[in-house]
């Protein structure tokens, strides 16, 4: 089924050096925000230094004029700025809940092991968009989360590049099925869908509780991923 909009949480983090990184950090932000379905709840955090700019809204127009309005200076402090993004997605129902990064500094390997345990079964997942490059390690952290990272040879590419990541999110769906056969382990599940001539797959980590005794109900579980056309 189709996520509705009303679950999906999006926490922005960031990092961008005051003049042209910031302005096209803002208008890369700007511009998802105009592309997130009605309903979606969006947030914005700075990362120079690490602070909330835009508690969790379900109001998008209003995180442009909060993020314009910001100050940046100083370097970076994007693990505590993350950490902030993972507590401010982390209420609330079920749902999908996503943190993006948008850094125009290289993303370095330390960063994935200072917060991998954030992402690793916290249920969120990571997207990053870069200028110029994104560490492997922390890439695979994203993967593995459930998000991606992408990388923007410039400024002018930065928009586009976080513009897909707010389509990705924007088609996201849930599946829910029943197993006799309880999971106990992390179980990757790929489901593919062909119609009007297109096809689109999803991946989703699930894990299936083991009934609570003989006569308990089958096991079920759900889990968001989202489609590309293939």
């Amino acid at each position: 089924d189709p996520l509705p909009a009303s679950a999906l949480r999006i926490a922005v983090v960031v990092d961008a050096a005051p003049g042209d990184q910031l302005q096209g950090a803002q208008n890369a932000v700007a511009d998802m925000m105009i592309g997130l379905p009605a309903g979606a709840e969006a947030a914005v955090v700075g990362a120079r230094p690490a602070r909330l700019i835009q508690p969790l809204t379900g109001d998008a127009g209003a995180v442009v004029p909060a993020l314009a309005g910001a100050a940046f200076s100083g370097p970076a402090d994007d693990a505590p700025a993350l950490a902030l993004a993972g507590r401010a997605v982390g209420h609330g129902p079920t749902g999908q809940r996503a943190v993006i990064l948008i850094t125009t500094s290289p993303v370095p390997a330390a960063l994935a092991s200072a917060v991998s345990e954030q992402f690793g079964a916290a249920g969120t997942s990571l997207y990053v968009a870069a200028v110029p490059a994104v560490a492997p390690s922390f890439a695979q952290l994203a993967s593995g989360s459930g998000g991606w990272a992408v990388t923007a040879s410039s400024l002018r590419t930065l928009m586009p590049a976080v513009d897909a990541i707010g389509a990705d999110l924007a088609r996201q769906y849930r599946l829910t099925y029943t197993t006799t056969y309880p999971a106990l382990t992390a179980t990757r599940l790929r489901v593919a869908v062909t119609g009007a001539g297109m096809t689109a797959a999803a991946e989703a980590t699930v894990r299936v509780p083991a009934p609570a005794g003989p006569a308990a109900a089958p096991a079920r579980a759900s889990g968001g991923a989202a489609g590309e056309h293939a």
